[in-house]
């Protein structure tokens, strides 16, 4: 289930939909109180293995999306999906990109990451934005979680964002 906060003058909107993820904005610039024309809110869609580290990742989400909130509150609907079971990241992903998802990151561990970044492709091809002829690209995320989380750890990351100049 993909829950999207889009959070907007100050008050908060709740969105649950079973896995389907649908931006509650137009695509079209926000406007702000003053009436001028802000630039869109990127949608951010966070893939969470609640199981992972024997439970440690979902308690440490818990403490970290408030964070995420107060920093990224302004520019962004955050928006957050529990994993299931196997492969269901791989799925949650693909309906992300499908949906025109700025970026899906990754919070669990390296196999969590693996499924995600799995999502990324069908048939050995890109899975592309319903939108054909935006010429949209999905960041990939990854907030290391996990037991290991060897891949973070390998090149010293704390938490990554795999596009140039993405937030």
């Amino acid at each position: 289930m993909i829950c999207c906060y889009q959070i907007a003058f100050g008050g908060v909107i709740s969105v649950a939909k079973p896995s389907v993820f649908r931006a509650e904005h137009s695509m079209a610039p926000d406007v702000s109180p003053d009436r001028s024309i802000s630039p869109r809110r990127r949608d951010l869609v966070f893939i969470v293995n609640p199981l992972g580290a024997n439970g440690k990742t979902g308690k440490e989400w818990k403490k970290l999306l408030p964070y995420l909130r107060s920093r990224l509150d302004t520019d962004c609907n955050i928006c957050e999906s529990f994993t299931s079971g196997p492969s269901h990241a791989i799925d949650i992903t693909r309906e992300a990109i499908r949906e025109g998802a700025d970026a899906v990151i990754a919070v669990g561990g390296d196999g969590t990451l693996h499924e995600v970044v799995n999502g990324f492709f069908w048939a050995g091809r890109p899975v592309t934005n319903h939108d054909r002829e935006s010429a949209h690209s999905t960041a990939l995320g990854l907030i290391p979680l996990g037991t290991g989380s060897d891949f973070a750890r390998t090149f010293g990351w704390l938490v990554v964002f795999f596009y140039p100049g993405f937030i």
